[in-house]
């Protein structure tokens, strides 16, 4: 029995994203698979089911929630607190105002230049890095609608063009301060500061000025081909008008990625500061900033509690996912699929390079098919390190091409929640949308996948 393990494992993995297509609920889908991968192998008597420090209670049935308690309690302590804060601290920024504040400052430079392609690829580089504070790729596209947009329009570009950049603006993640950065970070055994400088920055960064060259004559191409037929519509996102704030509000959101590189390896080495830490250090901050400009303490005490609410959320929506997808991975681990897979591709010659090709491919195709690559990004996130290991090759190089993989992919599926968001906003069709971003999304990504070779 134990020889046909790995072949059920591959038949749960195939139902595991069977299901995800189908847009069941990929929490409890990765559960049941999980929970099934376990039991059955504990059916077949195989040994080192139990992570380490977990003891049997001695009824099978209580061991399959003993082994995810302990998962659970695993990532709540650790990249699911980060995660959670992380969420918290960015609910937070947008509700007081900051986070409008930091994209209506640095986008403003823009009204001062005049040719349009110009102006849409800097404001398009200037998104991709707004995200590395704003880490909703929907929230962060409806502050470009209400503030970037109508400066490209007014630069002479296009509505689609314009739609188009904006959309796919959160398509390189690069932050230490980021949750599910910090995940990664956290399955390749580094600090997120030095996961950051070392990897997220030497591959997204190059990955996003290559991207700007793409969207240059992408759009320009596609101008030009339906310049007959073209309609500009000006419509923007209409959102709650935010709060009036003074300028110095526009650094709280890139605080916390501040002080953490201050106090990290690379500048103060004496004093080591967690990204929890960080975050709310930067939160008390804001808050007593907060009751001090209004000369108020119940207003900024209530809105402080958005950190909380935030959590709340981003524990049901993202920490969740990956604790179920660990437990997915330890099934896949246990009935052996993951050794042979190993085995397997140094048998065929397959590789590393192989083996992050296939992985990505996966997560794109996932991405691009749902709208959101984050179950299976997680999933495969947990064994990736394992399989990088296996084949000698970098545990962190790998890990971020399958997060970028799950971001750059998302803009060319007609489902994402940004896609409909911007399509709506601007009276385009989510299919007109993909139609400009699939090219620079693609182009991108094998860009980031050569250059993640070529370097480690």
């Amino acid at each position: 029995m134990t020889a046909f393990l790995p072949w059920f494992a591959v038949l749960a993995t195939l139902f595991v994203g069977w299901m995800i297509i189908k847009r069941y609920p990929a929490t409890i889908v990765l559960f049941v698979a999980g929970a099934a991968m376990i039991t059955f192998s504990m059916l077949c008597g195989v040994q080192g089911v139990f992570p380490k420090g977990v003891k049997p209670t001695g009824s099978m049935l209580f061991d399959i929630f003993e082994i995810f308690r302990s998962i659970m309690g695993k990532q709540i302590a650790g990249v699911g607190l980060i995660i959670m804060v992380a969420g918290g601290y960015a609910g937070y920024m947008d509700k007081i105002g900051a986070a409008r504040k930091l994209a209506d400052t640095v986008i403003k430079p823009l009204k001062g230049i005049k040719a349009p392609y110009a102006v849409m690829t800097v404001g398009f580089l200037i998104g991709s890095l707004l995200f590395m504070v704003i880490g909703s790729a929907a929230g962060l596209a409806m502050l470009l609608l209400v503030m970037l947009f109508p400066i490209l329009r007014a630069a002479g570009v296009t509505t689609p063009a314009a739609a188009a950049v904006i959309a796919s603006t959160a398509a390189f993640p690069m932050t230490p301060s980021g949750g599910i950065s910090n995940l990664f970070a956290g399955y390749s055994g580094l600090d997120p500061v030095v996961y950051f400088v070392n990897y997220q920055l030497v591959i997204s960064f190059p990955s996003i000025l290559f991207c700007c060259v793409c969207q240059y004559f992408t759009q320009r191409y596609y101008d030009r081909k339906d310049a007959a037929t073209l309609v500009n519509n000006d419509a923007t996102a209409t959102i709650a008008e935010g709060r009036e704030v003074p300028l110095y509000y526009s650094l709280f959101p890139v605080a916390p990625v501040v002080i953490m590189l201050i106090f990290s390896p690379f500048c103060i080495k004496g004093v080591k500061l967690n990204v929890v830490t960080a975050l709310l250090v930067c939160w008390a901050a804001a808050v007593l900033i907060e009751v001090l400009r209004t000369r108020s303490v119940m207003t900024p005490f209530k809105d402080s509690t958005q950190l909380f609410k935030s959590m709340g959320g981003i524990f049901a929506s993202v920490v969740a996912l990956i604790i179920c997808a660990e437990f997915f991975a330890t099934g896949l681990k246990v009935t052996g699929l993951i050794s042979n897979m190993i085995e397997a591709a140094k048998t065929a010659g397959f590789g590393y390079t192989g083996m992050v090709a296939v992985f990505t491919g996966a997560i794109g195709f996932v991405s691009a098919l749902t709208g959101s690559g984050v179950a299976a990004m997680t999933a495969l996130a947990a064994i990736g390190a394992d399989i990088a290991n296996g084949l000698g090759g970098s545990v962190p190089g790998m890990q971020h091409m399958l997060h970028i993989a799950s971001c750059t992919l998302r803009p060319i599926s007609p489902v994402a929640g940004v896609i409909i968001a911007v399509a709506g906003a601007t009276g385009m069709s989510p299919f007109a949308l993909v139609r400009r971003t699939w090219f620079p999304m693609i182009a991108s990504t094998i860009f980031a996948f050569i250059l993640t070779m070529i370097i480690y």
